[in-house]
């Protein structure tokens, strides 16, 4: 695995939230699946500490039980999914600006290809959606 570059991450960009003063960190990535994605994932959560994570083609099916390795893998994240086995996005916003920004479920399309969450700020929200 090699460590993820630009060409690797569609989109990287802070954004200022107004009349918060907070800059949050969004970073996409087209994981390719993330069964094998672990490495990758954990790698980016070190080297670029998102506040924000969008991964697209996830390659996931819906599971009747836990996944204990995502639930690991994305770890300090909440995080919403439109699952499909061959595409898929997952959106991540790390706990406390979940907490913070009172962070919910927008739409989870139901083709599976679109997912999007809003994130709450004193004056204005923040529409995020993540697309495949």
């Amino acid at each position: 695995m090699h460590s993820p570059t630009m060409a690797d991450c569609t989109y990287t960009e802070s954004y200022d939230m107004p009349a918060s003063n907070t800059k949050l960190k969004v970073m996409t990535i087209n994981v390719r699946g993330l069964f094998k994605s672990d490495w990758l994932l954990r790698h980016t959560n070190v080297t670029h500490n998102p506040d924000i994570l969008v991964l697209t083609e996830t390659k996931l099916t819906k599971a009747r039980k836990p996944r204990t390795w995502m639930e690991h893998l994305l770890k300090g994240f909440k995080w919403w999914s439109a699952y499909n086995r061959s595409s898929g996005t997952i959106i991540c916003v790390r706990e406390s600006v979940a907490l913070a920004t009172h962070c919910t479920s927008a739409l989870l399309n139901p083709d599976d290809r679109v997912g999007s969450v809003v994130l709450r700020g004193s004056d204005t929200d923040l529409l995020l959606t993540g697309t495949y």
